[in-house]
């Protein structure tokens, strides 16, 4: 069976630094066969390192890469981000993360945006907000999402749900996925009728900080694959085979597999 988390990391996290080959044997670890991927070291914006982990990770060949361009405004301001462009690496997404660039993104229809909005629409895949804290709301990106039908957008971690099933209901542009994401609120995003486009993800290896590092244990004891594997068994218990499929695989290969 093929399994497409469609929204993980690799770099370096807070204390923590992930390398491309750590992040690849999480990968195997659990049967993960499709990841869409972006470098949360894109956090201290260092782009060199970025590039690197990126084109490693694109190189190997045990597990199917579907990159992720996580930008800043910086890049767009400074022009780094052709590097990005013209690299060849046939990125499927582009991601913005207002709360972690302390809302230096403005409101969903600034210039800054827009150009963000743009880049998607250049490249021809979606465009990923970092949804669940001030400044991004899925409702804050309602005005943008409403006023460029021809883009698609994902709103991460689908939360708060009750916005998420709101917006999914609202524009069939609009997508989700389930990084750190409550299995209840998994099944309630079924159950009002938008699973069609709800991706799964987990935002491996994040979870590692935060219940191992930060506890005093260490990150490479985490237990991935049954974390990932418990709640994959109550969703399989909840939802019928087709929709199964279509959370753990479908989905997100129909979205990001350009």
């Amino acid at each position: 069976m093929r399994l497409f988390d469609s929204h993980t990391h690799v770099g370096r996290f807070h204390e923590c630094y992930f390398t491309p080959a750590d992040f690849i044997n999480i990968c195997k670890q659990v049967g993960i066969t499709d990841v869409g991927v972006s470098s949360s070291t894109m956090a201290d914006e260092d782009f060199d390192l970025v590039f690197s982990e990126m084109e490693e990770l694109v190189s190997q060949n045990e597990v199917t890469i579907h990159p992720v361009l996580w930008i800043s405004p910086k890049m767009l301001k400074t022009g780094a981000i052709t590097r990005f462009i013209e690299s060849g690496i046939k990125w499927c997404c582009v991601k913005v993360h207002n709360y972690q660039q302390r809302g230096q993104w403005g409101d969903s229809l600034s210039s800054l945006m827009l150009q963000a909005t743009d880049l998607a629409r250049q490249l021809n895949v979606p465009l990923l907000f970092h949804c669940g804290n001030e400044m991004c709301m899925p409702d804050d990106y309602e005005p943008l999402i409403a006023a460029t039908p021809d883009v698609k957008f994902v709103i991460a971690h689908s939360r708060p749900v009750d916005q998420t099933i709101r917006i999914l209901s609202k524009y069939p542009n609009a997508y989700a996925d389930t990084a750190f994401t409550p299995t209840e609120d998994i099944l309630k995003m079924f159950n009002a009728g938008v699973g069609n486009r709800v991706m799964w993800g987990t935002d491996i290896p994040v979870m590692s900080y935060y219940y191992n590092y930060l506890d005093g244990k260490k990150v490479e004891e985490f237990d991935y694959k049954t974390y990932c594997f418990n709640m994959l068994n109550k969703l399989r218990k909840k939802l019928t085979e087709e929709e199964y499929l279509a959370l753990t695989y479908n989905n997100a290969y129909k979205l990001y597999n350009r």
